[in-house]
């Protein structure tokens, strides 16, 4: 047996193993302690790319609190005037026309900037327009002489400066009678 031990570390001697373990003091400290490191390395840097990940998906998850808190006020409102009648299908039923029929009466050189309803107290139609004043007389002239049930309740005027394609903008209010 001893023959077999002194043939085993004569052997090792001559191997990896031998030629390891005959390296100065120094090199066996930085390996080991580079193996130390990079066990302990790992799991910190697990930890700080999961905290990341974390504070990420925290940031994501407020951003959709808050559009899914905004949406929900939202359909609140719409529920609240839902019930209170200020919306209802007749309403949606003669507001698309309306629309229809202003896109139908812009020609090519009166453009509509902004044009959005309002259902707060009354029910509003605000238009944005940029063009020619003969062009807005037209409009105006025949959209209240088409649809009767609307009304201009306030107009805006303002001349631009020698623009190539317009001369003036407005911003027009026009609420919807619903008794006429």
């Amino acid at each position: 047996m001893r023959n077999f031990i002194n043939e085993l570390v004569q052997k090792s001697v001559q191997s990896w193993f031998g030629r390891w373990l005959r390296l100065p003091q120094m090199v066996h400290a930085a390996f080991w302690l580079s193996v130390l490191s990079a066990v302990i390395f790992l799991p910190v840097f697990r930890y700080v790319e999961n905290s990341n990940e974390r504070h990420r998906l925290d940031a994501e998850l407020s951003l959709q609190q808050q559009e899914w808190d905004k949406q929900e006020k939202i359909l609140q409102t719409l529920r609240q005037k839902s019930d209170s009648r200020q919306l209802s299908p007749e309403l949606a039923n003669s507001v698309l026309p309306i629309n229809q029929h202003v896109q139908a009466l812009l020609n090519g050189r009166l453009r509509a900037l902004d044009l959005r309803w309002d259902f707060s107290q009354h029910t509003l139609l605000h238009l944005s327009l940029q063009g020619y004043f003969v062009d807005l007389q037209q409009f105006l002239t025949a959209l209240l002489n088409d649809i009767p049930t609307l009304s201009l309740t306030q107009l805006n005027i303002e001349k631009l400066d020698e623009e190539e394609n317009a001369s003036i903008t407005c911003e027009l209010i026009f609420q919807l009678n619903k008794d006429k």
